[in-house]
């Protein structure tokens, strides 16, 4: 969803002294991950609880094989099954996660035309998974994806990636391309809001939103939309109302993170002693 990935704020991290457009050190296959093999190997393998020791010996094996092997099919081949064990893990090693993107940055050093759209796919989610921060390299991968596929959920992925760059306009028009195909997707509308509120409508995103929680059939969908109406309130210094929607949250999960987080913001800006003779920007 595009307010939330994962418990992802949105936005840009901070700088962390690599440049974004290329992988991680870390993500490297290359240079430098041999020293980081043996712990992503305990990490792998400590990550899937219910594994066999069966099961266990065969991620290891497909591991040094993919880091010893020069055969850039084999390698893709590797990546892709621990890229879908990583997918169906309720908590992936964001140290594996990047291993696993090297594994398939080096067979497309190797061998470019062995990364398909299912694999572009699986590159440009994996370097989501890992950080926000790598959304703008995460797009190259997902619009080749979503150009090449009919699959909706690669132009969600897509439209998220944009919002996480900053880039509203061109999230709304993946989403839009989306919602043509499935008018009723509430998952879809509050992504939509977002965008509208991101783009400066908050009218129109406030209106969209509380359409959405007319209809919600899940809670996931209610919590979304109830944290973005809170957001939008907050945006427009409407603290007690933002702590109206946000109670609704924390009264069904009290222990909800992102309800907290979002209420510690409201308690602060309650007690925030108003700033006198300042009503408007300095002219």
């Amino acid at each position: 969803m595009g307010y939330k990935n994962r418990g992802g704020s949105g936005r840009i991290g901070a700088d962390r002294g690599w440049q974004r457009d290329e992988p991680h050190p870390h993500a490297s296959a290359c240079v430098g991950v041999c020293k980081y093999l043996v712990a992503s190997i305990l990490i792998l393998v400590a990550s899937h609880v219910h594994a066999s020791a069966s099961s266990k010996d065969q991620a290891l094996e497909k591991i040094m094989s993919a880091q010893s092997s020069a055969d850039a099919d084999q390698i893709v081949k590797i990546a892709r099954q621990l890229a879908d064990d990583i997918s169906m893990a309720p908590r992936a090693s964001p140290r594996v996660t990047a291993f696993v993107i090297g594994l398939f940055r080096k067979a497309e050093t190797l061998k470019p035309e062995t990364i398909q759209a299912e694999d572009a796919r699986r590159i440009g989610r994996l370097y989501l998974s890992l950080s926000e921060s790598y959304a703008d390299v995460a797009i190259r991968y997902l619009e080749r994806t979503a150009n090449e596929t009919a699959d909706p959920e690669d132009r969600v992925a897509l439209g998220n990636a944009r919002m996480y760059v900053g880039d509203a306009e061109g999230a709304r028009r993946e989403y839009l391309a989306v919602s043509e195909k499935r008018p009723a997707d509430p998952v879809i509308q509050v992504n939509l809001a977002m965008t509208e509120r991101a783009m400066g409508d908050t009218a129109a995103a406030y209106r969209r939103l509380r359409q959405v929680l007319q209809s919600a059939s899940s809670a996931t969908v209610e919590r979304a939309a109830v944290l973005a109406l809170a957001d939008i309130q907050m945006a427009s210094r409407d603290p007690s109302a933002a702590r109206l929607e946000v109670e609704k949250i924390l009264r069904k999960w009290p222990n909800d993170p992102d309800a907290q987080a979002m209420m510690k913001k409201i308690q602060e800006k309650e007690t925030r002693p108003a700033v006198k003779g300042r009503r408007g920007p300095a002219r």
